[in-house]
This record gives structure tokens, sequence and C-alpha cells, in this order.
């Protein structure tokens, strides 16, 4: 069950996008998605949905605001600390203005999207292995 709203299955299409307690973040948070509905069960789907719709900026708060509503989800789950909506959609907007500013710096003031970059994934050289994994204990 999930951890939130202790009503519905934890998937995490519930988590990110339709339980309760996550809509009152994304009715928080400063985004062009508050009315926005989806019968989709993948989150996966609802991000794609949502990246072929919006600007790259707004996007981008979508992005972090997921990310932000992930960890309020583990602070409940392993310190038993809940976060109010408004704190979670407040830190996705720092999240994501700190980003910019990096973002700004390393590019010498031009923002970049992954299309205009024209970046494409290279396999390692060869005897070279990347691992990439996210683990959690309670």
């Amino acid at each position: 069950m999930c951890p939130m709203c202790r009503v519905e299955v934890e998937t995490v299409g519930h988590a990110l996008w339709s339980c309760s307690t996550t809509q009152d973040v994304w009715m928080e948070g400063n985004t062009k998605i508050q009315k926005s509905t989806s019968d989709e069960d993948a989150f996966s789907h609802i991000f794609l949905k949502l990246l072929n719709r919006l600007e790259d900026l707004d996007f981008d708060l979508v992005a972090c605001t997921a990310w932000q509503i992930w960890l309020r989800q583990n602070i409940l789950v392993f310190e038993g600390e809940f976060t109010h909506p408004k704190i979670v959609a407040q830190a996705a907007g720092n999240e994501l203005a700190f980003h910019l500013q990096v973002s700004q710096r390393a590019n010498g003031g031009r923002r970049k999207s992954c299309q205009q970059a024209n970046e494409k994934w290279k396999a390692p050289p060869m005897g070279i292995v990347k691992l990439n994994w996210d683990a959690a204990i309670d």
C-alpha cells in the first residue's frame, strides 16, 4: 500500500502522479500541469506526454517536482516525517533555479536542450563497464 495515502497500491505512477497527497504537491507548484489528468498508470507514459506538451523550463520544473515528491516519500518511510506539499513545491522551484544557474555557468550563459546539443549515448571503451544502481535499506 502507498505509505502516503494508505489507500491505493503503490506504483511509480501512483506515487508520483495520482496519489491524493501527490496531487496536493502538483497543485501547490507553479506548473502548467495543475489541471492535467491522465488515465495512464505508468509514470513513464505520463512523463512522455508532458515532455511532448510542455516547454523546456516547464518540463524541467515537472522533473524537479517529481524528484522532490520521491524524496518526500522516502523521508516519510525512513524518517517518519511528513513534509507539507507547499514546502515540496518550493523545494522543486529552488532545485530548478540552482540547476539553471549551474547550467548557465557551464555553458557560458547559454542553455542547451537535449535536442539542441544533439548528444547521443556512446558505449564505454572495451574493457570498461559502467554501473548505475539505487538501493534503500530499512
